[in-house]
Parts: structure tokens; sequence; C-alpha cells
């Protein structure tokens, strides 16, 4: 069938521009209604064939709807819109029309050309006693209005959409098809629209089958999802440069006011970057972490070696190794936690376990609540905790029959949030009681604390110990 031999025989006026805008073609009902020759039109851009203000309503109403149509692929109307055209003297002369804008897609599947199918409707327009009577015109304009005005809240919309910077994406319920995608959703997966398409047309296989899963269970339960560091196939081709993301995503239901799931709203962000620094520096902690075990081991044995040449430094040795270890306790605990503050309980209990107090745990008892310690002070205080297991195996509680309970507790007064800890050793005989605070290990008590922490309390009593201290850790 001739369609074109059709529409030019048409009594309908219509007009064919491309997506610039350009005039393409129109029959002859459309120049006999605007009053125009066809050579004074064909090849010309639409707004400089009929000018308008660009400030003017009719301007904007009228580019306003051919944007819609080649932003959006689908047809778009205008029900009353005043237009005034030039006679052939060159009088403009006052017009009011109504427009229809469907678009005629190419095979890229974009806009190529719309035809505007226009009816002028001036006449009706100047029937004052049947727009009085029937208020039809009223109607028309206040029902054009409210189009205007939701058309303008969609269009801002969908520039903050386009603007956010994280991708954006609106799925229909029930087929997967892309109702929204924005401009860094369009960027991240290289598809100029995927508007209209299914998610499987748009993604590979690999990466939409488990997300289509995902969404399916979105809309079933009316839960959103929360993904964090998850792994994304952008190619069929997985030795492609960009082929594998990673990414942040929130899959959140829309729901109808019926309470069932019409669609999802997905958002998230590419955070492969960051995924990549986080990897690279897991692999550098991991090398520091081996090199300094290494040394900690190196340092044990030039240790030992030299006390062994040293008569009588059979003690010392053993303190010093204790002590080493208390630092590779600490240690171990920073690497497997990238760094990050330490639980003082999670710390005792390593420290303790690795000194000579190590089959006396079920005679320590530790009481307090999740307190953290900044990473700078954890060395200091697990030398503490070290110093304070093996005085109590050597020359307090553990050594006898007695009992050792290690407390703590956060303190914010006055603003400044200090830890309160406290060792206390019980049932000790008054013979068993340490000589007094003359050795290394009672200095290092003292001097270990972090700094600008109060002056340690040790309080040594005929029945036991006690060792207080309250330093800063925020």
């Amino acid at each position: 069938m001739d369609f074109e031999t059709l529409l030019s025989r048409s009594p309908n006026p219509y007009i064919v521009v491309d997506r610039d805008l350009t005039i393409a073609w129109m029959n002859d009902a459309y120049l006999r209604a605007t009053m125009r020759e066809r050579t004074d039109l064909v090849g010309r851009y639409l707004f400089d064939a009929f000018p308008s203000e660009e400030s003017s309503d009719s301007y904007k109403l009228l580019r306003s709807s051919l944007d819609r149509v080649l932003h959006t692929g689908s047809l778009d109307e205008i029900a009353h819109i005043r237009y005034d055209i030039a006679r052939p003297d060159g009088v403009m002369e006052q017009r009011y029309w109504s427009a229809t804008h469907t678009p005629q897609l190419g095979s890229d599947g974009e806009v190529e050309f719309i035809l505007q199918h226009t009816v002028d409707v001036t006449e009706l327009h100047g029937l004052r006693k049947l727009r009085d009577e029937a208020g039809l015109v009223g109607r028309a304009k206040a029902v054009q209005a409210r189009y205007f005005d939701l058309a303008r809240e969609a269009e801002w919309l969908k520039e903050v959409f386009d603007q956010a910077p994280g991708f954006i994406a609106i799925l229909d319920g029930r087929d997967h098809r892309f109702i929204v995608a924005n401009q860094a959703f369009r960027e991240m997966f290289g598809i100029a629209n995927p508007v209209g398409q299914r998610l499987s047309d748009v993604l590979p296989a690999d990466a939409a089958t488990p997300f289509a899963g995902q969404i399916d269970e979105v809309l079933r339960t009316r839960l959103p999802y929360i993904g964090e560091n998850i792994p994304f196939d952008l190619h069929a081709d997985p030795q492609a440069a960009d082929a594998q993301r990673r990414v942040d995503v929130i899959c959140q239901p829309i729901l109808a006011p019926d309470g069932t799931s019409s669609g999802v709203f997905v958002q998230g962000h590419d955070v492969s970057l960051q995924a990549r620094a986080r990897e690279r520096q897991r692999e550098l902690i991991e090398e520091l972490n081996h090199r300094v075990k290494n040394n900690l081991a190196v340092i044990q044995g030039i240790a030992r070696q030299t006390f062994r040449s040293l008569p009588g430094a059979g003690k010392a040795s053993t303190a010093f190794v204790g002590r080493l270890h208390a630092m590779a306790a600490a240690h171990e605990i920073l690497a497997s936690q990238d760094w990050e503050p330490v639980a003082l309980g999670q710390l005792a209990e390593k420290v303790i376990a690795r000194s000579s107090a190590r089959d006396e745990t079920s005679r320590i008892a530790l009481d307090g609540p999740d307190v953290f310690i900044p990473a700078q002070m954890t060395g200091s205080l697990a030398l503490i905790l070290n110093e304070l297991a093996t005085n109590a195996v050597l020359h307090g509680a553990l050594g006898r029959e007695g009992q050792v309970t290690l407390t703590w507790s956060p303190d914010t007064a006055g603003g400044a949030s200090r830890l309160l800890f406290e060792w206390m050793e019980t049932g000790c005989r008054p013979t068993d009681t340490p000589v007094g605070p003359a050795g290394v290990g009672t200095m290092l008590l003292r001097n270990l604390l972090p700094s600008g922490a109060e002056p340690p309390e040790l309080d040594f009593r005929p029945d036991g110990f006690r060792y207080r201290a309250a330093f800063l850790i925020g």
C-alpha cells in the first residue's frame, strides 16, 4: 500500500520532521491549513518556518511535546495550543490548534521522524457561546495546563535522575522491562537507550539471570535488597578490560495502591576502583605482616642465642621472649582487622593465652563491655597484660591457689572517653606476696601506659595485688 499517496490525499493536515526538527514532508491539507507553499517549507527548520518567541507559551508547549517524543520514543499529544501563523500578506493571524506527534523509529530503535497530525480548532475556540454552555474549551485548557505541569515535573525528575552520580533504573515488574535508565546507567553499560528493552536484552546472560532472580525476590517479598561489593560481568567476553565490575546496589520495590509490587527501583554505585584499592591494600598488609612475623622470629632467635651465652640469664631470656610473644599477639590481631581498633577482651584473651599463664586461664576472670582500643595503644597494653599475667604466675595468685579478675569499663565524665582498667589478684597468703615494687616488670607496668595516662596504682597488699590504670581511648 502506498501510504504517502494515501496521506497526501487525506483531508487531515499532516507534516513530517526529522529528529533535528527539519521539515521533510507535508500533505496538501497541511499547506492549505497553514497558507504556505511546499517549496517554502521542505528542508527548513520547523521553528524557522513557523517562528515563535522562545519565551512564549506557544513555543514552550510545542517544543516540549516534540522533545518528549524524541526522548521517550512514545506518542505525545497537545490538546490545545495557540500558535499564530503568517498570512500570505505577512500579517500574523491568531490560530488555535490540537496536535498529535507520532514517532517513527529507525533500525537502531531511535526516533528517526515525527509525524504531526494537526487540527485547526480556531473556530471552536471562537464559539464563546458554546464554550460558555458546554465549557469544552475551558476544560481542554485546564486539562492541557495540568498535563503541561505534570510533563514539566516529569522532565525535572528525569533531569535529576540523569545528574545523579550513581546509576539509577526503574524496571517494570511484569517482564523486567526498563522504564527509566539515567545517564550513569547508560554509560556504565554502554547502551544508548535501554528504555523499553528487557533486562535480558541489555545485560550479558551471566549477569542478567542472577540479577533477574534477585528482582523477582524483591517483587515477591516486597522487601528491599541491599548488596555490597557485588561482582558484575558487563561483557560476554571475560577478557575485556572492564569485563567485571564491583557494585554497591539497592533494589527497592515500588508498591501500587493495593499493596502489590508493580516494579523495582534500582540504585547503585560502581565501586570497582575502591575494590581494587582494597585488594591491593590487603596484599600489601599481608606482605608487611609476613615480614614483621619473620623479623620477630629472627629477633627471638637472636635473643635466645645471646642469652644462652650469658651465665644465669635464663629468667631474662624467658621474660624477653614472653614480651616478644605479647607484641606478636597484638600484631596478629591488628593485621587480621586491617589495623582497626581492637576489642580489649579479645586482646586480653590472646595475650594471656601466649603468656606463662596459659595453663591457668580457668582462674582468670575477664569482665567488661565491648571497648575498642586504638591501634597505636594495642602494643603497649599487650605488654602490660603479659607482665601482669607473668608476675601472677611467678609471684602472685596464679603461682598459688588464688584467683585473678580483670575488669574494665568506659568513663565519659568530663566529655573525654577514658578506659578504667583493673587487675585484681586475691587468695595469696602473706608469705606469697611479691617482695616489692623494684623489678623490671614493675617498671614496665608504670611506664608503658599511653601518653597522657594518669600514673597507675600498684598496690602490693598482704592478701594479693591490685593494678589500676585510667587512660584516654578517644
